[in-house]
């Protein structure tokens, strides 16, 4: 696994994570 790739997909899950409620994992 990429270390860029990860940090970016924990920044969009992390941000992802205050509207989850509000959208779906896309």
């Amino acid at each position: 696994m990429k270390r860029k790739e990860a940090e970016k997909e924990s920044k969009v899950r992390e941000q992802a994570g205050t509207t989850t409620l509000a959208t779906p994992a896309s």
